[in-house]
């Protein structure tokens, strides 16, 4: 595929050349109108005229056929070089795909047995973390269970000596309604 710089190298050789052809041409024209400038000034002019115009109409020619040849070449080269980069690209990133699904699936993996053994552990430590806990509430509730029962224990025998007062206090009213009874019954009898 023709650069730039290709292009412009092949102007500059053919400028020289055509400066080089044009240089050789005007020597032998010298020289010939050197030798025959007297005779042949008219004739030399005309030729020189007829020359210069078919030279500069063949210049231009055959610089505008190389141009469409390079133009086409051009176009050719860049269109396959193209082509070619696509190509690559398609299977530079298929690769580059392919290596990145490969490496995410191993650091996944990696990443996902890391994690399962430092949930494993903190679940190992947080789990015997609550059995100590539920020992020490367990402990805690055992002893205070035991100073509940006491608690109930002397609550229940309070209220046992409580009633068993109360159940006092009614025989004992009972004893002095019946008294008073009989203190009326004995007063009607006096009286």
């Amino acid at each position: 595929m023709l650069e730039h710089s290709d292009l412009q190298a092949i102007r500059d050789i053919m400028k020289e050349e055509i400066g080089r052809s044009e240089n050789l041409l005007r020597d032998n024209i010298r020289t010939e109108i050197g030798r025959s400038e007297n005779l042949l000034r008219d004739d030399i002019k005309t030729e020189i005229g007829r020359s210069e115009n078919l030279l500069r109409d063949n210049i231009k020619t055959e610089i505008g056929r190389s141009e469409n040849l390079l133009r086409d070449d051009i176009k050719t080269e860049i269109g396959k070089s193209e082509n070619l980069l696509r190509d690559d690209i398609k299977i530079e990133i298929g690769r580059s795909e392919n290596l990145l699904r490969d490496n995410i699936k191993t650091e996944i993996g990696r990443s996902e047995n890391l994690l399962r053994d430092f949930i494993k552990t903190e679940i190992g430590r947080s789990e015997n973390l609550v059995l100590n806990e539920v020992d020490r509430v367990q402990e805690n509730l055992e002893t205070k269970m035991e100073q509940l029962q006491k608690n109930m224990d002397e609550l229940t025998q309070y209220y046992r000596a409580v009633k068993l007062d109360h159940e006092n206090n009614a025989l004992f009213l009972q004893m002095i309604q019946e008294l008073k009874k009989e203190m009326e019954q004995l007063k009607m009898k006096i009286a």
